[in-house]
């Protein structure tokens, strides 16, 4: 992204007779090479990059708010004793290791001697920059943002490359038509080693839906959602108890489908006749996932969830159902999952030849680094 500027003033007499120079100081590098370089300007621009987008993604979820942020946040512990801060810090790391990676497979596989990628990398580093200038009101707008880590639009375009070619590079190896697209026998693994497949009864413990005279739910025309009531606490504890009911039915073996036919109150479950399928990082709550990763093949349980009272089956991953139609929204992120591991792989086989100040990094504070304007991280 950015480069940083001139760390001392030229000489008033040396400007005017040269010009200025600025020295850019290397922070990492593939190998020896000076082809593949990335300087403390760009690192620094890509810490604040992913300083910012990160604020923005806490502040999405609820868990830090304009009024109450102070930089104190980023020493704020997540699990065990990493940080937010950490977190940031370890993205940025791993970022630099790929892009550098890529830059080198970018040349390895001589894929500048393709006209169609040399085309794709200069329309994309293009439309990231124009993105930019778009959203800072002007170049000069976007020059003066970037000037705070010593860079420019010229130096944003080096930073945009490097982006650009690890996008062109994945898509050279792991892309449908890549050198190594992903296979079937790849798509069933993943999914016998990841997923997990349940069967549900959905019971409201809080609310009824309000019949009509015939005995229909009644449809709130202004909301587009049935009408309900309060549950008495009476009613809520026969909700709990029919509950129970159901799990030690299908515990003791009676016929889960009827079960569902008879008292789900979700009509989803009609649709995915094969059941709901999840991994383990999926964004549910997070006390429903525990019980759905927990379970054993057969078990039933309840899970006192955000969605309501479940009544909850683990079925049987049965061969090839990432394929099957009738469950293709919860595997529309399959090939890409399977791709990013093939990518790790693959890359981290070339991580050894990165080199890093890691002395520049340590002496770096994020804490020290401002924010982005928000509207230059939507690339």
């Amino acid at each position: 992204m950015k480069k940083v500027l001139c760390i001392a003033l030229c000489a008033v007499f040396v400007f005017l007779s040269s010009g200025c120079s600025v020295k850019r100081v290397k922070y990492a590098a593939y190998g020896d090479s000076d082809a593949h370089v990335i300087t403390q300007d760009m690192y620094k621009y890509w810490l604040a990059y992913y300083k910012t987008r990160f604020y923005v993604i806490m502040q999405q979820y609820g868990i830090i708010s304009e009024a109450t942020y102070t930089e104190d946040f980023w020493s704020e512990t997540i699990e065990g004793e990493e940080t937010y801060g950490d977190r940031v810090l370890k993205h940025v790391d791993t970022l630099i290791n790929d892009m550098l990676v890529s830059s080198a497979l970018y040349d390895e596989y001589r894929l500048y001697n393709d006209n169609e990628t040399k085309k794709t990398l200069e329309n994309t580093v293009n439309s990231f920059v124009d993105n930019d200038i778009k959203a800072a009101g002007s170049r000069a707008e976007l020059n003066n943002q970037l000037g705070r880590f010593g860079l420019n639009i010229d130096e944003l375009k080096k930073i945009y490359e490097f982006e650009a070619k690890e996008l062109i590079v994945e898509d050279y190896l792991f892309g449908e038509k890549g050198r190594e697209p992903v296979t079937d026998a790849e798509r069933e693994e993943y999914y016998q080693n990841n997923y997990h497949r349940i069967k549900y009864v959905l019971l409201d413990p809080e609310k009824k839906q309000l019949l009509d005279e015939n005995g229909y739910p009644i449809m709130d025309t202004s909301t587009g959602y049935y009408k309900t009531v309060d549950l008495t606490e009476e009613e809520k504890a026969a909700v709990r108890s029919l509950a129970e009911s159901i799990r030690a039915n299908a515990a003791a073996g009676a016929d889960f489908e009827a079960l569902i036919a008879e008292y789900n109150q979700d009509g989803a479950m009609n649709t995915y006749t094969d059941g709901y399928f999840f991994k383990t990082d999926d964004v549910y709550d997070a006390a429903f996932l525990s019980d759905v990763v927990s379970m054993k093949v057969g078990e039933v349980k309840i899970s006192d969830s955000a969605y309501g009272l479940l009544i909850i089956k683990k079925y049987p991953l049965e061969k090839g159902l990432w394929q099957n139609s009738i469950s293709a929204s919860f595997f529309s992120d399959l090939d890409s999952d399977i791709a990013e591991v093939k990518r790790e792989k693959k890359f981290s086989a070339y991580y050894g030849n990165v080199v890093k100040d890691s002395k520049f990094a340590s002496s770096l504070k994020l804490t020290d680094l401002p924010f982005l304007d928000t509207a230059m991280t939507g690339n």
